[in-house]
């Protein structure tokens, strides 16, 4: 059987050699043809399987990076207070952030410049400059009370082809206010200047026109004493200005220190007896309440009261009442100062706190002043962390309220801000001498720290001993309290002992004395039931 498969292959051969031996070389020369074809392109393929692989990969590269740029962009857009937003050259919407939508207040994207200028740019002028293809176009938008200023320029490539249109939006609201405040500011102070400076001329020309001989001594004492007043009234003017200059600037000089603020009041109230006196009306000043102490600028709060009490009996018809109230609300103190004369209509009493604004607008000039008293003393009062408010209607009188943080608040406010690791302590006046007060109450008390982050947990523990957290604080406070004096700076949470420890501290007060302070203080005058060593009119014995 082998022998039969070996003869059957060497047949073959035989046939195979016969057959090719006698194959015309032209279809030899095409079978070679063929299979050199099927072996090119073989090879082609493969090789454009090849480049079309690198160019998915390389597209996939490109698009990835686009995506990534786009992401960057849209977020860097949307931190910027400005809203921006870009139109490919066909007009179609590209790109938007965030603040071109709230500031436009839309719900929906405009698709196309055409809609958003549509939308827009119709009653301002901005379509019809757009469109006349100035390149850049300006226009404002008034929506709802904002003011929006837009602006559309043409975005090109260096040949000078465009590439976008770019429409870039910016709130001047506040802009556009101060501008119109500091235009109402000069006017106010070039009328406030010119009605002394003429009649300082006016007085000046008579007596140079007539003569020292044709008048009466008494004339011209009268001219002379005119002629002051209304230089008084000028140099008031000038301080006044000098003073607001220096509180907007924040470079007022302050000098805080602890105040006992019924003390305060009553020496000014007595300074001011006699300008009531000469009214006749009664001035009297109550403390309804165990009053802690401040920490304020003398001066400047001294100021404040002042006006408030001359405000009083300047507005008070003779034979009036004006009443000071003193007393503790929670951690704040409190001061009122009620009268009952002509009062003030609810419209106007936003307005007396700006400046120069006057309720009477007649021109008579009347009851005086500069028009910047109740200005001066509501920035004083705010770099205090206070507040000032006022409760009046026409004929019935007016309460005005000053409201101060105690200086306890303060300190423990400085030390809170350890823990929370806040700069304000240094851009806050205020809070700076209060932490420089801290800290010499603490080299008084023989501690060598440097500064307050330099106390130990016992130092700090009996620095604020004084000033420790009373039941009328809320219990995240007494937590941050508990963090500064246990030395755990790094959390703001705070064990079960330590902020046991703060929660129990016995309170200076109970709520029930507290909510008893909080007392209408009107009614407190009226039930007169207070012990006499505690309320009362001023009086020389005061003193």
């Amino acid at each position: 059987m082998f022998r039969s498969f070996f003869l059957f292959r060497l047949e073959l051969g035989q046939l195979y050699q016969a057959y090719v031996t006698e194959m015309h070389p032209l279809l030899i020369f095409f079978f070679g043809m063929v299979i050199g074809a099927l072996l090119l392109f073989i090879l082609a393929a493969s090789y454009q399987a090849k480049q079309t692989r690198l160019k998915n990969e390389e597209l996939a590269r490109i698009t990835s990076g686009f995506i990534s740029e786009r992401l960057q962009t849209e977020a860097i857009l949307n931190d910027l207070e400005l809203g921006v937003m870009a139109f490919a050259i066909d007009g179609r919407l590209r790109i938007i952030n965030n603040s071109m939508r709230e500031m436009l207040g839309v719900s929906e994207d405009p698709q196309t410049l055409a809609d958003f200028l549509s939308a827009f740019g119709e009653q301002n002028g901005l379509k019809a400059s757009t469109l006349l293809g100035t390149g850049q176009s300006r226009a404002e938008l008034k929506i709802g009370n904002r003011v929006i200023r837009l602006q559309i320029s043409e975005s090109t490539v260096n040949q000078g082809g465009k590439i976008a249109t770019v429409a870039v939006a910016q709130d001047v609201t506040r802009e556009q206010e101060q501008e119109k405040q500091r235009k109402d500011f000069v006017a106010n102070v070039s009328h406030e200047l010119k009605t002394p400076l003429t009649i300082i001329k006016t007085y000046s020309e008579s007596l140079l026109d007539w003569g020292l001989v044709e008048k009466t001594s008494d004339s011209v004492r009268s001219d002379l004493q005119r002629i002051l007043d209304d230089v008084n009234r000028m140099e008031a003017l000038i301080k006044d200005l000098l003073l607001l200059s220096s509180i907007d600037s924040r470079g007022k000089a302050m000098h805080m220190e602890e105040a006992d603020l019924p003390l305060l009041l009553r020496q000014i109230a007595e300074r001011c007896q006699l300008q009531s006196e000469e009214k006749q009306i009664a001035l009297s000043c109550y403390v309804v309440s165990a009053v802690p102490s401040v920490f304020i600028d003398r001066s400047a709060m001294d100021r404040v009261f002042m006006n408030l009490i001359q405000n009083a009996i300047k507005y008070s018809d003779k034979k009036g009442r004006i009443d000071i109230f003193i007393s503790r609300m929670w951690d704040d103190v409190v001061v009122k100062v009620k009268d009952n004369g002509q009062g003030i209509d609810p419209k106007y009493q936003k307005a007396i706190f700006e400046r120069f604004y006057r309720v009477d607008n007649t021109g008579s000039r009347k009851y005086g002043g500069t028009g910047l008293g109740l200005s001066i003393a509501k920035e004083l009062t705010e770099l205090h962390h206070g507040k000032i408010s006022v409760q009046s209607m026409p004929t019935q009188g007016s309460e005005f309220s000053v409201t101060l943080p105690s200086a306890a608040k303060l300190y423990r406010q400085v030390m809170l801000s350890l823990v929370q690791q806040s700069t304000k302590t240094g851009e806050d006046i205020l809070l700076k001498q209060a932490a420089d007060e801290l800290l010499q109450q603490a080299h008084d008390m023989g501690m060598k720290a440097a500064t307050l982050q330099d106390l130990t947990r016992a130092e700090r523990d009996s620095l604020m001993q004084p000033y420790r957290i009373d039941d009328v604080v809320s219990e995240d406070s007494a937590e941050d309290f508990a963090n500064v004096l246990t030395g755990e700076k790094d959390t703001l949470g705070v064990t079960t002992e330590a902020k046991a420890k703060i929660i129990s501290m016995p309170a200076q007060r109970s709520k029930n004395e507290s909510a008893k302070e909080a007392t209408d203080s009107d009614e407190v005058a009226e039930q007169m039931q207070i012990p006499d060593e505690t309320i009362g009119p001023v009086t020389k014995a005061d003193e």
